[in-house]
């Protein structure tokens, strides 16, 4: 009975110590890993925030063993279902971008927040748009990468963003999913790309981003690079670099590209619970190996670093 109970309490560990997030980021600063997502249990109306010094044991309780919220639920917009947070530092304030089928992006002073709008709202569209990923050019133009719906096709976007973060400008669309691996299943529907993120080097502009509906067990990571950061794009050959049978683990995708406080290269996404089931979704990280060809990046992931969190 004692080695019965203690095999429960064992496996109760594993579980518990594994952090349920979809669609995560990951926002490196002063010496600590900040974590969000679409959490799995409560429904994003706030986002829950895990913090690391060490990148390996993560906290999403304060000094006071509270849970740490971003949002303030009062002070800035909240819907049905808030998804796919992205935390960045802008000038002397911290942004929190996230979507409830719109974009909205909230302020506050430090990476914790609260984060507030002067006005709560989303900013207003004629479909839906999700996941927003923004990117501060060397000459301080921000962009907003997003994914957008209609009845008919699903697009990763780009728009140009104001500083107040509440107006979009010179939509462009960036991707759709063609045939092969970003639509495994042959889907007549429009079929998903989504979970976008940029990154600047050797002066290209590097679009990671997933293909294939979420639920599904052939959901992945690709990439396409482009000397501009609204396009065109090229889609990488190697593509997907981050699918399951790399990982093991069915639906790995939708995620965020970051640096460690080495600079080295990760991808923090999220993977099905389990063969049978899509949730809740565990959230992993692998590292990326980055080299030049002609001076084009090219990204493979280092498979034995791979980890749930």
């Amino acid at each position: 009975m004692k080695k019965f109970c203690l095999l429960i309490l064992c496996v109760a560990n594993v579980l518990f110590a594994d952090i349920f997030v979809a669609d995560p980021s990951i926002f490196y600063h002063d010496g600590t890993y900040y974590l969000v997502g679409t959490d799995a249990f409560d429904h994003c109306k706030s986002f829950t925030i895990y913090t690391s010094k060490d990148f390996k044991n993560w906290s999403n309780k304060n000094q006071a063993g509270q849970i740490q919220y971003a949002l303030d639920s009062q002070k800035a917009f909240t819907g049905k279902r808030c998804v796919a947070p992205q935390l960045l530092k802008y000038k002397d304030k911290f942004i929190f971008a996230y979507s409830e089928y719109r974009l909205a992006f909230a302020k506050a002073d430090t990476p914790l927040g609260p984060f507030v709008q002067d006005e709560p709202a989303c900013i207003s569209a004629k479909s839906k748009q999700i996941d927003p990923f923004v990117f501060i050019d060397d000459d301080g133009k921000r962009y907003v990468y997003f994914s957008f719906s209609t009845k008919h096709r699903n697009w990763i976007y780009v728009a140009e963003i104001d500083e107040t973060f509440t107006k979009l400008t010179n939509l462009k669309p960036c991707i759709c999913a063609e045939n092969g691996w970003e639509n495994t299943a042959n889907h007549k529907i429009p079929v998903t790309v989504e979970g976008p993120t940029v990154i600047k080097r050797n002066g290209k502009y590097v679009l990671f981003y997933s293909a294939n509906d979420f639920r599904d067990k052939d959901y992945a990571v690709g990439y396409a690079v482009s000397d501009s950061p609204t396009g065109e794009w090229t889609r990488a050959k190697n593509n997907p670099i981050i699918r399951r049978d790399i990982v093991g683990h069915a639906g790995a995708g939708h995620g965020d590209v970051f640096f460690d406080s080495k600079g080295d290269i990760w991808y923090v996404f999220h993977t099905h619970y389990s063969d049978k089931e899509v949730a809740p979704r565990r959230t992993a990280i692998i590292k990326l190996k980055e080299s030049f060809e002609n001076g084009i990046p090219k990204y493979e992931v280092i498979k034995e670093t791979f980890r749930f969190l």
